[in-house]
């Protein structure tokens, strides 16, 4: 009786593992040139957050300014790499934190 409950495991447990290491996984990723990922005129001061959904969809917020005042912005990006226009969420350079949902909606806190 324990070898067959012994064998039975073995065998659900290599059915698991041929299981993970079949699943396909669609990767589009390629590595690009380094951008600047803030606003014309302005430079990323600390802590960039960025978080990715499922679909390949990713927000980034960071601390910037314009050498004058720091502000907290966000900027999409595509799943391409496109950047998505920069948005200025505070002007008093909080550090951000960033989190997706599972429904692909993105919140900075």
């Amino acid at each position: 009786m324990k070898r067959r409950l012994f064998a039975g495991a073995c065998i659900a447990a290599a059915a698991g593992l041929a299981g993970t290491a079949t699943m396909a996984i669609n990767a589009d990723a390629a590595w690009t040139s380094a951008r600047n990922g803030s606003a014309p005129g302005w430079f990323a001061a600390d802590s960039p957050q960025v978080s990715v959904d499922r679909q390949g969809e990713a927000l980034r917020a960071c601390t910037a300014g314009d050498l004058s005042t720091t502000y907290t912005g966000a900027r999409l990006i595509s799943r391409s790499g496109a950047f998505g226009a920069a948005k200025t969420l505070t002007s008093d350079g909080r550090v951000p934190q960033v989190d997706v949902r599972p429904s692909s909606r993105f919140t900075v806190i």
